[in-house]
């Protein structure tokens, strides 16, 4: 019952402090709020196939020396081998082959800049101005004649624009990709005049022989009709391959704001059990016929409910306001919220003992970034995330996303919740070791 009291007592002086309820509650909203409603639901771009524009300008089928001077929809005029390597480049690629008067007058191209009427070489002083300018990080070359050339088995080069100071690796592998569409056109063709030349050769032949070859021809096709083919690709995912199921805006924004403002909550018992002993009431407490170890209850029983509150508020803005799922399993959601708390509880009880009140916000800050509240932690350096493991951040984000982002259970989650109740009991023994009540 006397606990009971205490824990009545803290919570009506938190309820009465407007300092400690907006950092505690209106805080964390204030950032997830306007992140979700900023952001699409994959406006992470977590899973999204993001395909970023790349001008593609064309001079192929260029007739007498001149210039290709159609306004509009020039690729429709591209040759077969043209069009299959513009496919290709366009897996990884919006492919833009024309530009509006605007975007030349946004540029400021003039006559000069061969922008005296509409056409490829227009379109080429666009994109190397957008590519100087990095609004976009490369720009394809089409060669005039390319499709005769590639046709009569000639050499010819491709010239890609990119931007020095854009990404290194992005253009190496669009490097990749042109030089892969450049060698199976040059392969697709050979094949193809390889067939025409036996044809032609075939023709010369004495018609004992044309029937001959196309019978076993016949024949040949028949026996391979419904065959798979030699080679093939089979893809496997592994037993557990819901692990690479990654967070969408949501499930990235609450979990990680509301696992960062919950450990806020050792600011709020360092600075309050602090504030409680230096005005008294610890002693005045302790002439009473109460335990310090009711009194120490008492208060760490009002802060666990506190980071119940905060957890049930944000993950309910999650769930009613934009729909996030809560996983599966709601005890394991309970449970993985209860470590959580417990772990903070704990810390905030260690930072008590040793008088760390003042000096606790941007550890906390420093240790939210690196734990993966604000961002993914796979976006760190390796070296970074073995530190982060380190970092009871980490394993409560761990948990949380194994809940609702790859629906696991208690059970999966097991290893999350034995780490932060590691943390827990290991500065709660450290604390009450250290910590002094008067």
């Amino acid at each position: 019952m006397k606990i009971l009291s205490i824990l009545k007592k803290d919570l009506l002086l938190v309820f009465k402090d407007r300092g400690e309820l907006i950092s505690l509650f209106l805080l964390p909203l204030v950032f997830i709020i306007p992140i979700s409603y900023a952001f699409p639901k994959d406006g992470y771009n977590l899973d999204a196939d993001v395909k970023p524009l790349m001008p593609v300008i064309n001079y192929d089928r260029v007739a007498g020396g001149g210039l290709l001077a159609a306004s509009t929809s020039q690729s429709t005029a591209l040759p077969i081998h043209t069009q299959e390597l513009l496919d290709f480049v366009a897996e990884g690629f919006t492919v833009e082959t024309d530009f509006d008067q605007a975007m030349i007058d946004r540029l400021g191209l003039t006559a000069d800049a061969a922008c005296a009427q509409p056409g490829a070489a227009c379109d080429e002083a666009v994109a190397r101005e957008m590519v100087r300018r990095s609004w976009r990080q490369a720009a394809l070359v089409i060669p005039r004649d390319f499709s005769a050339a590639i046709d009569a088995g000639q050499p010819m080069t491709l010239t890609l624009l990119y931007d020095p100071a854009g990404d290194a690796i992005g253009r190496q592998v669009l490097e990749a990709v042109m030089t892969g569409g450049a060698m199976q056109l040059s392969v697709q063709n050979q094949v193809f005049s390889g067939f025409d030349q036996f044809n032609d050769l075939i023709s010369l032949a004495p018609q004992e022989i044309r029937d001959e070859i196309e019978a076993d021809r016949a024949a040949t096709e028949a026996e391979t009709t419904g065959q798979q083919p030699a080679l093939s690709v089979t893809t496997l995912s592994p037993s557990n391959s819901n692990l690479a199921v990654r967070p969408d805006t949501y499930q990235q924004t609450i979990p990680g704001y509301t696992v960062m403002f919950v450990f806020f909550l050792i600011t709020y018992i360092s600075g309050a059990i602090q504030a409680e002993r230096n005005g008294g009431t610890f002693r005045r407490l302790l002439h009473m016929p109460v335990d310090r170890s009711v009194v120490l209850g008492g208060k760490l029983l009002a802060a666990f409910v506190i980071g119940l509150v905060q957890v049930g508020i944000m993950f309910g803005v999650g769930h009613f306001l934009f729909g996030m799922g809560l996983g599966q399993d709601p005890l394991a959601l309970l449970l993985m919220t209860a470590a959580l708390v417990f772990a903070a509880v704990g810390i905030g009880l260690a930072a008590a003992a040793f008088g760390l009140e003042n000096v606790l916000t941007i550890p906390l800050i420093i240790a939210a970034l690196i734990g993966g509240c604000m961002f993914p932690a796979d976006w760190l350096p390796p070296v970074v995330q073995s530190v982060s493991l380190a970092i009871p951040h980490t394993w409560a984000m761990n948990g949380f996303q194994a809940i609702l982002v790859r629906g696991q259970g208690l059970v999966e989650i097991l290893p999350s919740i034995a780490v932060l109740l590691a943390f827990a009991l290991i500065f709660f023994i450290i604390a009450v070791r250290r910590l002094e009540f008067e």
